[in-house]
């Protein structure tokens, strides 16, 4: 399916679920202020403007460039995070955003037999920094007491409206039904990677900080990698300058595991 039609359908989903969730659970759960409200929706569109730049990527190019370019926003958040909250960054912190940094050139200076690889890194980028701004978002927004189901019914719908409104605008994100053969991805998509993933990500920012979830959600590139070399033979395509930049995103992940969080 091309990006936005899948982003629709994934978000359409998943925010049926949230809503049957929430009521089933507790219907105060339907619920938010008005101005918190607010803050959700806008949260979620950006979630869905990074996902159009997610698939984009590995529309344009492949899956390979798609994620070393996501593993980027750890970076971004690094910076993000001390300005949203008026504080000063942590050296360590910067300093492992910036290996990330690093490996990010490698990948960007290897010579690869991909087509697009340059303009497919690029939305990578563009969709880390939008993850980044979503994570930090939804941050503040959990240390408001916005309970982490709720906060997921109100982000899925507007990413929803934002992949619509996508395929309105834009003649290169068409519209698109799921076929037969589509709908067990789906509904994997939906379900899993989508309802009771961000289930769990609300749950991890009322612990962790925005920076500790993203740098840890970098190990995707590892065995999305590994899963694209052996499903799609991607690694002809790829140079061993593209795997030392993504070797030394993966160290930025072990060496901030070994360090406790604030």
């Amino acid at each position: 399916m091309q990006p936005a039609a899948l982003v629709f359908w994934r978000t359409l989903l998943a925010s049926a679920l949230f809503f049957l969730f929430c009521g089933l659970l507790n219907p105060q759960l339907l619920r938010l202020p008005r101005r918190q409200a607010a803050l959700a929706l806008g949260a979620g569109s950006i979630l869905g403007l990074h996902w159009l730049c997610f698939f984009g990527a590995i529309t344009v190019s492949n899956v390979s460039v798609g994620l070393a370019g996501f593993a980027a926003t750890s970076l971004f958040t690094a910076l993000l995070e001390p300005l949203l909250h008026r504080r000063r960054p942590e050296v360590r912190k910067v300093s492992l955003a910036l290996l990330v940094a690093i490996g990010i050139a490698l990948i960007a200076c290897s010579k690869t037999d991909v087509p697009h690889a340059m303009l497919g890194l690029s939305f990578a980028l563009v969709g880390a920094l939008l993850a980044a701004i979503y994570s930090t978002w939804s941050k503040s927004l959990v240390t408001l007491s916005v309970p982490g189901p709720t906060l997921m019914l109100y982000q899925m719908p507007a990413s929803c409206l934002v992949s619509f409104l996508a395929m309105l605008a834009l003649p290169i994100f068409p519209w698109e039904a799921p076929q037969t053969s589509d709908w067990p991805p789906l509904l994997v998509l939906s379900v899993i990677c989508t309802f009771v993933a961000y289930l769990w990500f609300a749950h991890l920012l009322k612990h962790v900080t925005a920076y500790t979830v993203n740098l840890t959600i970098n190990f995707e590139p590892v065995y999305g990698m590994l899963m694209a070399a052996a499903l799609f033979r991607e690694y002809e395509a790829l140079t061993p300058l593209f795997y030392l930049g993504t070797s030394t995103i993966i160290a930025a992940n072990i060496l901030h595991a070994k360090q406790p969080d604030h």
